[in-house]
Parts: structure tokens; C-alpha cells; sequence
């Protein structure tokens, strides 16, 4: 992937009514306060950094009022919340919905960069509330690498081509090709009923629309089965 976020594969890992998080760590207090020390000197439109003499620990105190931090980079479109949460981790979020434009991503990953190198730890991106990460920034290497493979529309002519079966037993997503569906229902035993999505996109849709917080499969499965021709995923 290298030292460059690519706009399309970012954002094909969110949903873009989401806040993503941001985790760089593990870290402790001393690297906390090069983090803060690089938002306050770092040109960005700052929004409630504690001041210098402020005691960092303080920042942790769980009676203490809980404070996100506002940064604004891209001339202000683009806003990370940094989140001090846990004295190990700094943490923050962002809004898919800002990063319209491949500037804005360059932006975004720009503030990632430096927020890592100062607090001298790896930085890893995740789907809001979500435990797998799926992009990671080095700063021993400045490289970004998708943990989890991105899923872009592909050109005319190269989709994979993914089908949604219930069977007797389960319902499974699969990106083996079929020609229609009697070889679907040729090809599974118990074969109910198949629903064939036109892109990665439109089955993101379809899971969302159709079962809302219950889906059968995470986007990271859709993802994975999307990937390349022949996979197939089971509903647990």
C-alpha cells in the first residue's frame, strides 16, 4: 500500500454515516505529552488541547470531566476528535463523510502520520465500535497497510459476481461464479432461494437495508468474499 491512502479503498471499509476509530498505541504518559505538544505547535485550528502546565494524568482521572480534543486539518473540513480515554492508547475518530475528495484523505493521513511519529507508535484504523482493525500506519516504515483487503467497484467486465443463498440448513454469501440460478441450486443441497448483488457495494446495501444491527455477515466478511471469485462465507 506504501505512504499513500487511496480515497476509494479507505472509505470502502466504512460505512459513510460512521465515525471511524483511530488507535495509536501502546504508549504512556511521556508519550501523550509529545502528542499534545505536537498539537498545540502543529498549524492545525485547534480546539481544547490542555495548556502546557496542565498535569497529563489529570487528562485520565476517571472523576474527572471527560474532554475530546478537536483538531481541523484539510483548511478545516476534515476533523479528528483525539480521545483521551486510556493513558496506553491515544485514540480518535473521524467522519467518513468529510473525506469527499482524495485531498481530504491526504490530509487525514498527513495527521495520522504525525500523531504517530510523535507519540513513536503504530496507528491502526477500525470500524466504529469494531474490534478488527483494517488499516494499520507504521511509522518505523511511513507505510499504511490494509489489514483487512479493501472492496472497490471494479471495472467493467472484471466483478466478481456475489450471491446471496438460503438453504435448508444456512444462509451462505458466495463469490463462485454461476451462470444463473439453477446452478446455484444445483450447487447447494437444500437450495431455498438466491439473490445475485451486482457489486460489493449493493451487498453492503442489501445486508444494511434488509437487516439493519442483526445482519448475518460483518462488512469485513462481505469484504473477504468479495476479494477474489470462489469464496464462500457461512452465517453463524
Amino acid at each position: 500500500m506504501g505512504s499513500r491512502l487511496d480515497r476509494d479503498e479507505l472509505v470502502s471499509h466504512f460505512d459513510v454515516r460512521e465515525l471511524p476509530d483511530g488507535r495509536i498505541g501502546p504508549t504512556d504518559l511521556d508519550g501523550w505529552a509529545r502528542c499534545l505538544d505536537l498539537l498545540r505547535s502543529s498549524g492545525w485550528q485547534i480546539e481544547g488541547v490542555p495548556a502546557p502546565d496542565a498535569e497529563i494524568s489529570s487528562l485520565f482521572d476517571p472523576e474527572g470531566e471527560r474532554i475530546a480534543i478537536r483538531c481541523f486539518v484539510d483548511r478545516g473540513r476534515v476533523q479528528l476528535n483525539v480521545l483521551p480515554t486510556e493513558p496506553v492508547w491515544v485514540d480518535f475518530d473521524f467522519a467518513v463523510a468529510e473525506l469527499g475528495e482524495q485531498s481530504a484523505v491526504n490530509a487525514l493521513a498527513e495527521a495520522i502520520r504525525r500523531l504517530a511519529r510523535s507519540v513513536g507508535a503504530p496507528c491502526v484504523l477500525s470500524p466504529a465500535g469494531g474490534a478488527v482493525p483494517v488499516v494499520r500506519y507504521d511509522p518505523t516504515t511511513d507505510s499504511f497497510e490494509h489489514l483487512v483487503p479493501p472492496v472497490v467497484e471494479p471495472a467493467a467486465g472484471d466483478a466478481v459476481q456475489i450471491t446471496i443463498v438460503h438453504t435448508e440448513t444456512g444462509m451462505c454469501l458466495t463469490s463462485a461464479p454461476f451462470a444463473d440460478w439453477r446452478e446455484v441450486q444445483d450447487s447447494f443441497p437444500g437450495y431455498k432461494a438466491s439473490l445475485e448483488m451486482r457489486s460489493p457495494g449493493e451487498t453492503l446495501d442489501y445486508l444494511r437495508l434488509e437487516y439493519g444491527d442483526d445482519r448475518p455477515f460483518t462488512d469485513d466478511e462481505v469484504r473477504w468474499v468479495a476479494g477474489a471469485a470462489g469464496r464462500t462465507s457461512w452465517a453463524t
